[in-house]
């Protein structure tokens, strides 16, 4: 048997190899919504304030001249209803 096939099986073998390591990784587009979820948000608003959450929605609040996605929630907590707005990272922002 020749030993020219089984080079060039390897030869190709080693192309394929160098070609799927040179490969430039694709971009992903930027998040245009929160990276956590409303579950998420509302959770950290019950942990942080032991109350109860009236409501959540998606939202979007402006902090320092740019608009910024999260979600604000209403949760009340010892008959008073607070309004505080969780952002993309999970940080609470009160109403003012």
């Amino acid at each position: 048997m020749s030993k020219w096939p089984l080079a060039l099986l390897f030869s190709v073998l080693a192309a394929l190899a160098l070609a799927a390591q040179t490969e430039q990784p694709t971009e992903q587009p930027p998040a245009s919504k929160a990276s956590i979820s409303l579950s998420d948000a509302t959770a950290i608003v019950r942990q942080t304030y032991g109350g109860r959450v009236v409501s959540a929605v998606d939202g979007e609040r402006e902090i320092k001249g740019a608009k910024q996605p999260g979600y604000w929630v209403r949760v009340d907590v010892d008959g008073r209803v607070k309004k505080v707005f969780v952002d993309e990272r999970g940080r609470i922002h009160e109403d003012e």
